[in-house]
């Protein structure tokens, strides 16, 4: 199959100019490419709604053409599975999971994978969508209305979403009170397309059809600020439009009634399919364009995808006016448009960053200079086209108020022309029965006049016989009372055309009189048209301006997270470094602590123990010098014995007081040796006390200085203490700076598509991947296969041409999808969002974790059955081998060398239940969150 490629002037590939574009406006970090195997996984869920088979992916890997992932990619475009998947994809993007009162899912589901395949544009698409007809053919297409119960504020809410990319639904009774580009005159622009339309359903036995009136207007008040308005259909930024007034009793193709649905000649509803098959709406196009943006980007340029306005502007503006300019120069083909996205280095790009942010600090300033001056521009822009808008906006309300009696007065003469109008179609269907019945009436009266002359006739040339002239008699007494009849039946009509005539010349009257009111509020209409077309650009034009400045804000905000990111990485080490120093010295100076008070303990014991002996040798030194004196007494009394007797002798001598003075010289000096003894260890003991006093003296002056060393530690323990809770506090914001500046990078990188979002799998992904990683949708084509060959066997001629086999392949596949749909439907029922929620963001339940954890039905598709997975691996007698086989048929990677060797543990220690043990693998690998989550 040909795929469509968008070319530029130059001849170069949209996916080219696409990337050119996203390179010229990045700054800061931008991820790398992801892989083969990554890739050949992405594409595969985004083309197809499932992951790829084993064989797929060992296909892929073993193509080793350059062009190999073009080539995948143009195969998968040009699969069954394409159109199939786009279905779904469209389905719960447009009905968000409505369906089945008015038109089963399974018929628009078909319907759109038929429009896919014939690669329907979307345009083409859109309006068939609001034009369908459920009375026909095309009752699939209508189940975007009926779905709804065509009630008009919710389908105005829809359209203005779906197809045009923004949320009117709090601009309903007012402009939107959070969202200044959102205006009830768009809202009401809107609703004056779907007004009109009703269910009409005159059989509860049957279906309900679309009726349509021909009359209703759309006016609007505000209820903040009581201004009053109206307004003929219009999409938001173009002008309303131009429509045709029939007379009345021409304004229906088909008049309604309790048995028909109205037809109006001129369809509101016509117009609406029409304005958006034209594909020049610019919301229109910058609405598809995101929406498939988002499709496989996995979030919108501008996301949410239904809230385009100038404070939600698309992450790269210039990008996304290129995609809007080129999916109409496509034509809206939505195939040729996802191959070329699907293309772009930005669709491969990584989830993570693989190395640091390349730009300097200064460069990332100067580029927010450029961007403040950029915002100051655009605002002044913005403000100047606001002021024209207002300017427009009081000449229009000017306008409407001067059409307003004009318009009133017409209003009361166009009620007065449909009144006229029903009476006429009544007076004239009156007529129409009157006269049919006397036409009748005469028929029969001639056909009885003509019985009669006949009988005479018949009876003249029979002679009169009895019989006859019994007849005769009969028929002439009928044809005189059908005359009467007929007579009355005359005058009942010419009654009847008489009032059909008045009818008729009221209608004219009143259609004169209605013309010439229209005719008085002509002027002043154009006049409106005019001020609102203005009204309009000027907002659109300040609109897109004041998108630069809200995009510039959030870039420059953006760049000041980068820097601050760097900064709070630079400076991180650094701080670290310090709070690391600084905790060393606290625990130096805690140990200095513990050790100065270590040593005013033993100063403080061992002056203790000093001042113990001090007292102790005080004590004794006493006691010494009691001694002492007691000896210098002693002497001193045998001195003076001595000398006494010595004197005494010296005088008389005596040899008895001789001996007496020797004993006494004796005993002095005893004394005196006993009193030299008694000084010298008086002497000693002094000096004892003396050096004990030093010591005491030295002990505290060493005490004092421990205590001082030990307070000074303190000091310093105190000081580090302090510095280190700064620290610690310091580097705890700096953290907290650094991971909220990532954290901001990591988001707006994602949103501006840097690195890649990581989005969880929908229902229908989750529940096609889980089927064919167990191996369940090869099984259950292997069983249609076998069944369609059992029923209808092909001959050996048949079996021997290729497209004949490829045609039953191909069969038994679409079967096998079929036959699985209800499998489906139970994963869809746990996972969906709720119906009329759009499913864009990822939950889990209870529910979800106990149909995945404890639910027989995952579990059963991994007991090991002909060539599904668990059957596959345990045919491998190398836990390696059957690790990779594993990893590659569910993750579709290679397990790390670690996973093999978990494996590998796994089985040996389960021994001989090695059956059970690869289904517990199995299980784990598909209800785990890698599986779960496309990346």
């Amino acid at each position: 199959m040909t795929m469509v490629t968008a070319f530029g002037q130059a001849g170069e590939a949209l996916h080219h100019r696409i990337d050119q574009v996203f390179m010229e406006t990045a700054t800061g970090p931008v991820a790398g490419l992801v892989d083969d195997l990554t890739f050949a996984r992405r594409i595969h869920l985004d083309l197809t709604g499932r992951i790829p088979s084993a064989e797929e992916t060992r296909r892929f890997l073993a193509d080793d053409a350059p062009d190999r992932r073009i080539r995948l990619v143009d195969h998968l475009l040009a699969s069954d599975e394409f159109p199939r998947h786009m279905a779904v994809v469209f389905d719960v993007m447009l009905m968000e999971r409505r369906g089945g009162k008015h038109v089963k899912t399974s018929e628009f589901r078909a319907w759109l994978e038929e429009s896919f395949r014939r690669n329907k544009p979307f345009h083409t698409l859109a309006g068939e969508l609001m034009a369908a007809d459920p009375s026909g053919d095309q009752k699939p297409a209508s189940a975007f209305l009926m779905e709804r119960d065509l009630e008009p504020n919710l389908l105005t809410r829809e359209i203005s979403r779906m197809f045009l990319g923004m949320d009117l639904q709090c601009a309903q009774c007012h402009n939107h009170p959070n969202v200044d580009d959102y205006k009830q005159e768009d809202y009401y622009g809107l609703f004056a397309s779907v007004s009109r339309l009703s269910l009409f359903q005159a059989d509860k036995k049957k279906p309900a059809l679309i009726a349509e009136s021909a009359d209703g207007l759309a006016p609007f008040k505000s209820v903040f600020t009581d201004r009053q308005a109206f307004t003929a259909p219009r999409l938001p930024g173009e002008p309303e439009a131009v429509e045709p007034v029939y007379a009345a009793g021409d304004e229906y193709k088909v008049r309604p009634s309790k048995t028909t649905a109205g037809v109006p000649t001129y369809s509101r509803r016509a117009w609406l399919a029409e304005s958006l098959a034209k594909g020049t709406n610019p919301y229109f196009r910058r609405n598809i364009a995101n929406r498939l943006w988002a499709l496989v980007m996995g979030r919108g340029l501008v996301h949410p995808v239904d809230m385009h306005h100038s404070m939600n502007p698309p992450s790269n503006p210039a990008l996304m006016d290129l995609l809007a300019d080129e999916i109409a120069a496509m034509n809206f083909d939505v195939r040729g448009f996802l191959r070329e996205l699907v293309l772009t280095d930005v669709y491969r790009r990584a989830h993570q960053f693989s190395s640091g942010d390349p730009v300097s600090a200064e460069q990332l300033t100067a580029r927010i200079q450029e961007l403040e001056q950029q915002r100051a521009a655009a605002n002044e822009a913005s403000a100047q086209k606001e002021a024209e808008a207002e300017q427009a906006l009081e000449q229009l309300d000017t306008a409407i108020a001067a059409a307003e009696p004009l318009r009133a007065a017409w209003v009361k003469a166009r009620a007065a022309a449909s009144t006229a109008a029903d009476k006429r179609q009544a007076a004239v269907a009156a007529e129409q029965t009157k006269k049919t019945t006397l036409q009748q009436k005469q028929q029969v009266a001639a056909d009885i006049a003509a019985a009669l002359k006949h009988a005479q006739e018949a009876a003249t040339l029979l002679g009169q016989p009895p019989e006859l002239a019994a007849v005769s008699a009969t028929l002439k007494s009928r044809t005189e009372k059908l005359s009467a009849e007929t007579q009355k039946l005359k005058t009942e009509f010419e009654a009847a055309a008489k009032a059909a005539a008045a009818a008729i010349d009221s209608l004219t009257k009143a259609n004169t009189a209605e013309q010439a009111e229209r005719e008085k509020l002509q002027p002043l209409q154009v006049t409106m048209r005019e001020h609102r077309s203005r009204l309009v650009q000027a907002l659109k034009e300040s609109q897109r301006a004041y998108e630069r400045v809200t995009w510039s804000e959030q870039k420059a905000e953006f760049l000041q997270q980068l820097i601050a990111r760097q900064q709070a990485e630079t400076e991180l080490p650094a701080r670290a470094q310090a709070h690391n120093s600084t905790r060393q010295q606290l625990a130096q100076a805690t140990a200095s602590v513990e050790s100065a008070e270590q040593n005013v303990t033993a100063m403080t014991e061992q002056m203790a123990t000093a001042l113990d002996d001090q007292k102790s040798l005080q004590q004794q030194l006493t006691v010494q010098q009691s001694q002492l004196t007691e000896q210098q007494q002693v002497s001193s009394q045998l001195a003076e014995s001595l000398a006494s007797l010595q004197r005494a002798i010296a005088a008389l001598p005596d040899e008895e007081l001789q001996t007496l003075s020797s004993k006494l010289a004796q005993s002095s000096e005893r004394a005196a040796a006993k009193m030299g003894q008694v000084q010298t260890e008086l002497d000693g003991m002094t000096q004892r006390l003396t050096e004990s006093e030093e010591l005491v003296e030295t002990l505290r002056a060493q005490a004092s200085e421990a205590q001082q060393q030990a307070e000074a530690a303190r000091q310093k323990v105190e000081d580090a203490t302090e510095q280190l809770t700064q620290l610690q506090q310091q580097l705890t914001e700096l953290k907290a700076t650094a991971e909220e500046s990532n954290s901001i990078v990591l988001r707006e990188a994602t949103r501006q598509f840097q690195l890649a979002p990581v989005e969880s799998l929908t229902p229908e992904q989750l529940a096609w991947s889980a089927l064919q990683a167990s191996g369940q949708i090869d099984q259950q084509i292997a069983a249609e296969l076998a069944k369609l060959n059992k029923e209808k066997p092909l001959t050996d001629e048949q079996q021997k041409d290729a497209a004949v086999v490829a045609n039953r392949q191909k069969a038994a596949k679409q079967a096998a999808r079929t036959a699985l749909d209800k499998t489906v439907a139970s994963f869809v029922s746990l996972f969906a969002a709720e119906t009329g929620q759009p499913q864009d963001s990822f939950f889990a339940t209870v529910d979800q974790a106990l149909f995945l954890a404890n639910g027989g039905q995952v579990r059963s598709w991994l007991n090991p059955a002909g060539n599904n997975l668990t059957a596959r691996l345990l045919k491998l007698e190398s836990a390696s081998e059957l690790a990779k086989e594993l990893y590659l048929s569910v993750l579709v990677r290679p397990p790390a060398p670690e996973e093999i060797s978990d494996v590998e543990a796994y089985l040996a220690a389960r021994g001989d239940q090695r059956s059970a043990a690869v289904q517990e693998l199995a299980w784990a690998l598909i209800t785990s969150a890698e599986f779960r989550f496309q990346y």
